[in-house]
């Protein structure tokens, strides 16, 4: 099942309110490019009181360069806009200078336009030189506080990259604890995400595709990452809208290779900023994304800015929960078939899995009409990793007593009957590896029902 990963933001960082999201999910996202260090600190302090357990996304400012303006800036169609990075001579007081927070990267390809805020604004460019770019704005609009620019085709500094996230992390990890993974902007090869998880090796790694670069190598990314994010607003940006569909099932197959998470991002229901209901467009968009398996879509300004968050999350929790599936079907099994055709035959029936590695979790997930994965490992990295995906339940329980297997695994489900089972009498799919003598393993696999856990 597709689950929710909320923003949390000024419109919804009170105590109360963080009650209200951590009932509708159990994975939030804060973004470091917004809001101060003690903004951060709170919030986390207050996420932690409210939950024990919980998995915080720090979404790291990235290289993008970023609009400098602390407020609103009204900006008319056709105005001319001098964007500048360091020191900058105004040759003509009538035209507007906007400062950016990072240098303008270095293009694939000569560019005439560029746009702003995931490409909802789009400039033509006049003149452009390694610090400046001077474009006349396409649209009327106002431009918010510490907006991206998407230039087609970037190609980033990775070493200035690296620097970035190392100093940011360095600052904020003195402060703030809790943090469970974090999101690396623009990832465009395996080389950060390597050094960082060396540097940092507590930490999960979400790698954002936002550009060409990270489309080109995303068999690589995938395979050193612990999960991945696609920003469709950059993508499309960067890459063109008309590459950006082909682009999106690229990054999905891949990352099912790899077996880690998809969180979806960006104008998954912006059209609720303002309304009471999503767009046709949007729920066929949600309901498409379920079908590919995407583990989290993640509400960005509908829960950090809007003064309708609690609708918009409130409708997108009912309207998952309403897709899942109900119907149990009849099992057929042959007795010529192995373990895993066995289980690649079972339909809507929740699945138990303990384990300690998690190498079983992949072929569970090949069998997509199972009904819900409930993971038991002893393993702390692998219950974080597994508290991103959308697919499965994860808990963390004491060392595994491999001595005294089957009653420890009998005393574990009695204890969580009540998640395990819920009110259902259907049976419930039991998946352990046993090691019966050195250097063997054993896949068992049984159908065990509430009554058995009285």
């Amino acid at each position: 099942m597709t689950k929710i990963l909320a923003t949390i933001g000024p419109e919804s960082d009170k105590i109360k309110d963080l009650s209200f999201i951590l009932k509708k999910t159990d994975f939030v996202r804060l973004n470091g490019s917004h809001n101060t260090i003690i903004w951060h600190k709170k919030t986390v302090e207050n996420l932690s009181k409210i939950k024990k357990e919980i998995n915080i996304l720090l979404d790291l400012p990235g290289i993008k360069p970023r609009t400098n303006n602390a407020k609103d800036i009204f900006i008319s169609k056709n105005q001319e806009i001098s964007f500048y990075y360091g020191n900058f001579k105004k040759k003509d007081k009538k035209i507007m200078s906007i400062q950016l927070t990072n240098k303008i990267p270095e293009t694939k390809s000569k560019n005439k336009f560029f746009t702003i805020s995931d490409g909802r604004y789009k400039f033509k460019i006049l003149k452009a030189n390694k610090n400046m770019l001077l474009a006349s704005s396409v649209n009327s609009f106002n431009l918010k506080p510490k907006q991206g620019l998407n230039i087609p085709f970037s190609i980033f500094d990775e070493r200035k990259q690296y620097e970035i996230y190392v100093n940011f992390l360095k600052k904020y990890l003195r402060k703030i604890k809790n943090i469970s993974s974090i999101g690396l902007s623009y990832i465009q090869s395996e080389n950060i995400i390597k050094k960082i998880k060396k540097k940092f090796p507590n930490l999960l790694v979400v790698s954002k595709i936002e550009n060409y670069k990270g489309l080109q190598n995303i068999k690589k990314i995938c395979e050193f990452s612990d999960g991945i994010m696609i920003d469709r607003g950059d993508l499309s940006a960067e890459i063109g809208e008309d590459k950006l569909y082909d682009g999106v099932i690229n990054i999905i197959d891949n990352s099912k290779v790899f077996n880690i998470p998809v969180i979806l991002a960006t104008e998954n229901l912006t059209s609720m900023l303002k309304n009471p209901s999503p767009s046709k467009s949007e729920i066929f968009s949600i309901d498409y994304l379920q079908a590919l398996k995407i583990d989290r879509v993640m509400l960005s300004e509908e829960t950090a800015i809007s003064k309708n968050w609690k609708i918009i999350i409130n409708w997108l929790s009912k309207h998952l929960e309403k897709r899942k599936k109900s119907q149990i079907k009849k099992v057929e099994f042959s007795k010529t078939q192995n373990f895993w055709e066995i289980f690649n035959n079972i339909k809507n029936l929740r699945t138990v899995l303990f384990t300690k590695k998690g190498y079983a979790i992949s072929k569970i997930l090949e069998n997509k009409e199972i009904k819900e994965l409930i993971v038991f490992t002893d393993n702390q990295k692998l219950h974080k990793l597994n508290m991103i995906r959308g697919n499965l339940k994860s808990y963390l329980i004491n060392k595994f007593n491999n001595k005294k297997l089957s009653e420890f695994i009998f005393k574990t489900i009695k204890k969580n009957k009540k998640t395990i089972f819920k009110d259902i009498n259907d049976p419930v799919t039991l998946i352990y590896i046993s090691n019966p003598k050195k250097k063997s393993r054993a896949n068992t696999l049984q159908f065990v029902f509430k009554e058995d856990f009285q």
